[in-house]
């Protein structure tokens, strides 16, 4: 059965930056959607900008996002969706001189085509571009190492392929996850998955960061760092660049010495827990040293892109 006449809606958006923050008295903050904004179902371009903001803990140089789509061939359509932050200051702690990331999808539609192959979303090819510049947390600068070939996986199918196989146990440690729930959910076919394409932090040693589990990055008194986060399913991927979840409460536990018992260490894990929860309980010595919020959530630069034909 040939595809008769369609029509093309395209879907694009763009975000700089936004989030809640939640303060230790109770009260709520809102940061709202910086530098957003959305394409018009019929394609074109939208832009917004904001220049030098300082608000609530944030502040910035310039954002700006931008979304296209478009006839970019003979029935192929195009969409495009960039973000770019410079100066970026969270709390006087997460600062990052340069971000910029974009995505952007193709996909064409055959006239002599049958019209169940056409309409599958994972005909639409994926392309993306990221770019961190002097992130520092603490002082500490912090070097991601981008996953190239992740990046370059155009459809779902070849993410999913590529992540499967020989690559499953690289690829559960670099989403901090088990390898059986990995291969739990590709032999599933789950949708949509959570991902990332950051291979590695790179960063001198220090006592303010956790152990890292994957793209998540513990901070003392901060909270946790989720770096270059991707939501793939056939036909759709968002990518969220940066994602906190706040708390400023956070503390690891003591190192305990190695040839100790089991069991003794374990009682000290426990003591430790609870030394840290009584400190933690105590207002005046979290809002002494730690400028950040209470708990909370903020997303840096978050993109998604793509385009549908319909029928009839």
């Amino acid at each position: 059965m040939h595809a008769p006449e369609f029509t093309y809606d395209y879907n694009a958006s763009a975000l700089g930056l936004g989030g809640v923050l939640k303060h230790r008295n109770g009260s709520t903050t809102i940061i709202p959607s910086l530098a957003s904004v959305a394409l018009a179902p019929t394609g074109g371009e939208g832009f917004n900008e904001i220049s030098n903001y300082d608000k609530d803990g944030v502040s910035f140089s310039n954002a700006r996002s931008s979304v296209m789509g478009y006839d970019s061939g003979h029935r192929t359509f195009t969409t495009r969706s960039d973000v770019y932050i410079t100066n970026l200051d969270l709390f006087g702690r997460l600062k990052a001189a340069i971000l910029q990331t974009s995505v952007s999808s193709t996909r064409e539609v055959l006239r002599e085509g049958d019209i169940r192959q056409q309409s599958n979303p994972d005909n639409a090819r994926f392309s993306m571009q990221a770019m961190i510049r002097g992130l520092t947390i603490d002082g500490i600068e912090i070097i991601p190492e981008l996953d190239l070939e992740l990046c370059e996986s155009a459809t779902y199918e070849q993410f999913t392929n590529r992540i499967g196989g020989r690559g499953v146990d690289a690829y559960a440690k670099q989403f901090g996850v088990e390898k059986n729930d990995l291969q739990t959910v590709l032999r599933s076919q789950v949708q949509p998955i959570r991902a990332s394409f950051v291979r590695d932090l790179q960063h001198k040693p220090t006592d303010k960061f956790g152990p890292r589990k994957g793209f998540k990055l513990p901070v003392k008194r901060f909270g946790h760092v989720h770096f270059g986060e991707m939501v793939v399913k056939p036909g759709r991927r968002r990518v969220n660049l940066l994602r906190i979840e706040f708390d400023s409460t956070l503390r690891f536990g003591e190192r305990v010495p190695q040839g100790i018992g089991e069991r003794v260490a374990q009682v000290i894990e426990e003591k430790v827990a609870q030394a840290s929860a009584l400190i933690t309980d105590s207002v005046d010595l979290e809002s002494a040293d730690s400028p950040s919020p209470y708990k909370g959530f903020a997303t840096i630069m978050s993109l998604d892109g793509n385009g549908a034909p319909s029928w009839p």
